[in-house]
């Protein structure tokens, strides 16, 4: 997706930049004339699907779908994706040469856990961006302990203080998960990889399981700032971030004037490239149509398909440089459908949000900014234009959630090393350290039986209740000889008495 290969092609950059020669399998190539540097170009008909926005119908389904049903609707889509990249003539011919790598780059965790094949077809390590951070299944495969007391799966929208309910909720949502996936998608995967990857080894190829357990360091698209604290190996690694350029680039002339003229500031409007500007029903554009014409503010709105009758402050874009927009000292708020890195962004140029989440990890991304305090939650299936005006008067109004923005802003700067520059010292340590195994755990190839103590836990009831059982015995036991023995001391003082 395009989204993720914003991330993904920062770091390649960087990468090129620092000397390394890269092979690059992609859709989208890196602006770039270094010998070192080589494309090759691939796509799918499924990321094509990937791309297709969705009808506000569709989204309107996908809200009220229960949480345990939402993954395998993602997974049943991508299924298919590794199969067809595979057999695509591009990817036999690097199957079939004899290239020597240091290390593999994947985004693995993203129904394409197959392309793990590609690590021990090359005896190299490999190194995955995980773009939504961390969830179940990659905390599973690398031995990661998964908080489920105040950490859910992104499927729920809930705060980090859970109910009992939201709890169980959470467990049983995650175990929902896990054995879709052990049982359903990773089997799948693991057919395409031994169909494709197999005729290249002598000996049986290991599991997909474990070959995706001996992943060297997982790139986490995440900020503690963005999601809630938490626990994480040695090797995955923090890089939230990564794709935010240190300079800005110049806006258009129109975008630009716009903005010179806006003396009450600028809002940013957009709903990322997920949902389709064509199918938005009227009430929605309508609402928020009549709530932009009762602000001073100037709102840039980027839209595929420009709505009619807009107020003169507002100006329609089918496109905009959004990191550009963000940094601009003018920009006062952002409506945004949350997606992680329009959340990244936000933090990172402290600029409060009206949250509009449609899709994926959104909603739970905007539940965290709602508890921040950095911004408001609109839903979209109830939005009104006294809804919406209520969220620009409590953003553009209430000083709390620009003060809150910038002190959390002011924490996710304060880096010794910046989130790009850890990712690419990460890769050149993998490579550098023959696949870096002693920061793996041990966990990742223990049964939840063993890893949970059970068989300890078990053993110490049963001690315990052994010892119970033997003190009651033995009381039992004392109790009865000393009853016996008073009652016989009874008896014969009674015969003396005779």
């Amino acid at each position: 997706m395009k989204s993720h290969q914003i991330v993904f092609n920062i770091l390649l950059g960087e990468l090129v930049q620092r000397g390394h020669h890269l092979t690059v399998y992609s859709n989208t190539p890196i602006l770039t004339n270094a010998s070192n540097y080589r494309h090759v170009y691939v796509t799918t008909s499924l990321e094509d699907v990937l791309e297709n926005k969705l009808s506000f119908e569709a989204v309107k389904a996908r809200i009220n779908m229960e949480a345990f049903i939402r993954p395998m609707g993602f997974q049943l889509l991508t299924r298919g994706l590794s199969e067809e990249f595979l057999s695509l003539p591009q990817a036999k011919k690097l199957l079939s040469s004899n290239e020597k790598f240091d290390v593999v780059i994947i985004e693995t965790f993203f129904g394409q856990e197959a392309l793990i094949g590609f690590s021990h077809r090359f005896k190299a390590p490999v190194v995955t961006l995980s773009s939504f951070g961390t969830f179940s299944l990659v905390d599973s495969i690398m031995g990661n302990p998964n908080p489920l007391a105040y950490f859910t799966t992104y499927q729920l929208a809930f705060t980090s203080t859970l109910t009992f309910y939201q709890r169980l909720k959470n467990v049983i949502a995650t175990m929902s998960e896990h054995h879709y996936s052990y049982f359903h998608h990773l089997p799948s995967q693991e057919a395409v990889m031994l169909k494709h990857f197999q005729k290249y080894d002598q000996s049986p190829l290991p599991s997909l399981v474990d070959l995706l357990s001996e992943i060297a360091v997982v790139l986490l698209n995440t900020q503690p700032e963005v999601s809630y604290s938490r626990a994480w190996l040695p090797n995955m690694i923090s890089v939230g971030g990564l794709h935010i350029p240190k300079e800005k680039t110049p806006h258009s002339k129109e975008i630009q004037t716009f903005i010179d003229e806006a003396e009450e500031g600028i809002i940013y409007f957009s709903l990322g490239s997920t949902l389709s500007g064509a199918t938005i029903p009227d009430f929605v554009r309508d609402a928020f149509i009549t709530a932009f014409s009762k602000i001073p503010q100037r709102v840039i709105w980027k839209i595929d398909t420009a709505p009619t009758d807009l107020p003169p402050n507002v100006l329609v874009v089918s496109w905009a440089q959004q990191l550009d927009l963000l940094a601009d000292p003018k920009c006062k708020a952002f409506i945004t459908h949350a997606g992680l890195l329009s959340l990244l962004e936000a933090v990172h140029f402290a600029v409060p949000l009206i949250g509009v989440p449609v899709f994926a990890d959104q909603p739970w991304n905007m539940v965290r900014a709602e508890q921040a305090n950095i911004g408001v939650h609109l839903h979209i299936l109830n939005i009104s234009a006294d809804y919406v005006s209520w969220a620009l008067e409590e953003i553009l109004h209430n000083p709390i959630y620009k003060r809150n923005m910038d002190q959390l802003s002011a924490q996710m700067r304060d880096r010794l090393v910046t989130p790009l520059d850890t990712a690419a010292h990460w890769v050149e340590y993998v490579a550098k350290h023959q696949g870096a195994p002693q920061l793996r755990s041990p966990a990742r190839h223990m049964s939840s039986f063993r890893y949970l103590l059970v068989d300890v836990v078990l053993f110490l009831l049963a001690v315990t209740l052994l010892t119970v059982v033997i003190l009651y015995l033995l009381l039992r036991t004392i109790y009865r000889m000393a009853r016996y023995s008073f009652f016989t001391s009874s008896m014969e003082g009674k015969i003396k008495n005779e």
